[in-house]
């Protein structure tokens, strides 16, 4: 084990020198967070999930399905829930074979190409005919929202009221990456980019997920949709406020 070594005068100053505990001056009244410094990226924000027909999700609920935090089940397949993106990530995300989960292995994410490749991963098909090599990693994005209660819903993380709405929200964080990406990754991207100008807090989009024939295979996959509503400025800064600007 590494030792680090103490000088003398160092030393002999721990030793004599009195130590004085700071006090931290604050207004925080009782039954009140103090949010000065806490901020969105502080929050341990609960899973959207879509239910597939295999996985922990598919004992209870069926697929389709649009569940929140692992329990709460907020809509069924066709059904849509409403959300306002608050921040968006783009990523790459390893490929997992059977053997790595089997090893209950994480997958590595990396931001950009250039870095997937640095570690020896691949983004592209590589080879052709029978020697052709799929990559190992493909496009993921996390989006964090506030999703507006849906009708007929009880749920307890919905307590979020915004000004100049009257809708109950609950904050979430919904992950896409392989086919999912692809069907309904990019086209949430632009229009985050290209409609909302990357004003994410002005817009609204509709989140469902349905069965789609994908390699001659049914399955369930999402779809994201804009909506024509724009939320008012006085919307978009009490979230602001919210979530510590």
């Amino acid at each position: 084990m590494a030792t680090k070594t103490i000088n003398a005068e160092a030393k002999d100053l721990m030793e004599t020198e009195p130590t004085t505990a700071v006090a931290v001056q604050t207004t925080q009244a009782l039954g009140h967070l103090d949010t000065a410094n806490v901020s969105i990226q502080d929050l341990q924000l609960p899973r959207l999930q879509v239910t597939y027909g295999v996985g922990p999700l598919s004992a209870l609920f069926n697929p389709g399905d649009l569940i929140l935090g692992g329990e709460d089940l907020l809509v069924t397949k066709g059904e849509s829930i409403t959300f306002i993106p608050l921040i968006v990530t783009k990523y790459w995300k390893e490929y997992m074979s059977k053997e790595k989960l089997d090893m209950k292995l994480m997958p590595r994410t990396f931001l950009t190409k250039d870095e997937v490749h640095a570690d020896g991963g691949t983004t592209e098909w590589v080879g052709t005919g029978d020697t052709k090599v799929g990559p190992t990693f493909s496009e993921a994005i996390d989006i964090k929202m506030l999703i507006a209660q849906p009708e007929d819903t009880e749920c307890g993380m919905f307590g979020i009221q915004l000004e100049g709405d009257d809708k109950l929200y609950a904050p979430a964080v919904f992950s896409m990456d392989k086919t999912a990406y692809k069907r309904a990754g990019r086209g949430f991207l632009t229009a985050c980019s290209i409609t909302l100008g990357n004003n994410l807090l002005s817009g609204r989009f509709e989140l469902s997920a349905a069965s789609k024939v994908v390699n001659n295979n049914n399955t369930v996959v999402p779809t994201i949709k804009i909506t024509p509503k724009r939320n008012e400025a006085v919307t978009q800064k009490s979230i602001q406020t919210l979530f510590g600007g």
